[in-house]
């Protein structure tokens, strides 16, 4: 969808991305005309192998709709959005001369495109407002002379030219301060997802989701959703599960990947209970959340936030982390809505279940707690932060 019309607010994404689509349509039924999205690259739009995922896709979900959005053509030699160099937008920069909008709100800055329209903004007079999902802990653990390089071109070049940084959670607003931001440049733009897709299963719900996936009734059922890569360390549930062999439980594997041949090997040799349901589609990953009775991510470093943890708690889950993961410092509260364990301990992440598996009682009380922790991380926040820092000028 095209407005035809000149943008005062552009924001600025690498490619059409599933979990931005709901903002980008709120934010414009506020903006208006005066709202545009600019994309450097269409993937996303298309069915495509994902390396990670090891399967071809196509998101279910519409992309591009309630919102004016406009493709660049992208002249990088090796065109890609996992690569600094994938994505050159000239007309891109031309446009930015030629419109001249007042605000470009750009999320990250990994790749020349978004570098060159942060330095063009500025010979425009046009106000650069950041967004990322960077948090401190995780940027910390790096050294090294090539990080100690990136630190300092952030700091001295990229984020002296921003007006407005957009933090998505404590973690990330405690790197835009180490690198300069002050509290009046802070705008609280959480990760979120759009909750109206996602909502609590009943306990008939659950009861006929078991049943069809030949769970045993009396079994607590764990879902871990995402790539069965390294970073999400699935690995890990697992071997957590042969720690609580004495409590009948189900893993629940929502996603697929180069580790699954690992991980079914692992859960035979071990005679664990484990579905591996493979790639869920957003239409299909609803009914799964609502069917389980927990929720684990035991990401390692890479995992800068965790979109999945507020699919979960939207769902009525309790939810149970890695210290690492990037949301757990804002969305889980030890002993309230879940658990948080040290990165890579099996025997801790098995301590942290063994409660919730025991007691039902457990499980739905910290269930209400995750639905009534995630109402401050949604959507129509987004929205109203931007919104209001904008009319605030």
């Amino acid at each position: 969808m095209k407005s035809g019309k000149t943008p005062q607010i552009v924001f600025l994404l690498s490619h059409p991305i599933q979990y931005f689509s709901p903002m980008l349509a709120d934010l414009a039924g506020t903006w208006g005309d005066r709202f545009e999205v600019w994309y450097c690259s269409d993937a996303g739009l298309k069915a495509h192998h994902d390396s990670e995922f090891g399967v071809t896709y196509q998101w279910d979900i519409p992309l591009l709709e309630g919102y004016a959005s406009r493709f660049f053509p992208n002249r990088s030699p090796k065109p890609s959005v996992s690569a600094f160099s994938g994505l050159f937008n000239p007309g891109l920069i031309a446009e930015i001369f030629r419109r001249k909008p007042e605000i470009l709100i750009l999320h990250g800055w990994g790749y020349p495109t978004h570098i060159l329209a942060i330095l063009a903004a500025r010979l425009t007079g046009t106000r650069v407002w950041l967004r990322a999902e960077t948090p401190a802990n995780q940027e910390n653990m790096k050294t090294g002379f090539r990080q100690n390089l990136k630190k300092f071109l952030l700091r001295q070049f990229i984020f002296r030219q921003a007006d407005r940084f957009l933090f998505i959670g404590s973690r990330n607003r405690l790197f835009f301060e180490q690198f300069g931001a002050r509290p009046e440049q802070l705008i609280f733009t959480p990760y979120a997802v759009d909750h109206r897709n996602f909502h609590p299963g009943t306990e008939e719900v659950k009861a006929a989701w078991k049943s069809a996936q030949n769970i045993p009734e009396n079994h607590v059922t764990v879902l871990f959703c995402g790539k069965l890569i390294h970073k999400k360390r699935p690995d890990l549930l697992l071997e957590a599960s042969r720690l609580l062999s004495d409590l009948p439980h189900t893993l629940v594997i929502a996603g697929d990947g180069e580790m699954k041949p690992a991980l079914t090997e692992f859960a035979e040799a071990h005679s664990l209970s484990v579905r591996f349901l493979g790639f869920q589609n957003q239409t299909q990953i609803p009914a799964v959340y609502a069917g389980c009775d927990l929720f684990v991510l035991p990401s390692t470093l890479g995992e800068t936030w965790g979109l999945v943890v507020n699919e979960a708690m939207a769902s009525g889950l309790p939810v149970i982390t890695s210290d690492t993961t990037g949301c757990s410092a804002d969305l889980v509260e030890k002993g309230v809505n879940g658990d948080v364990f040290p990165d890579g301990n099996a025997q801790a992440l098995a301590a942290c279940l063994r409660p919730f598996l025991l007691d039902p009682e457990l499980r739905r009380s910290a269930g209400r707690a995750s639905l009534d922790r995630i109402s401050g991380y949604t959507i129509g926040v987004i929205t109203q932060n931007l919104t209001g820092a904008e009319a605030g000028k």
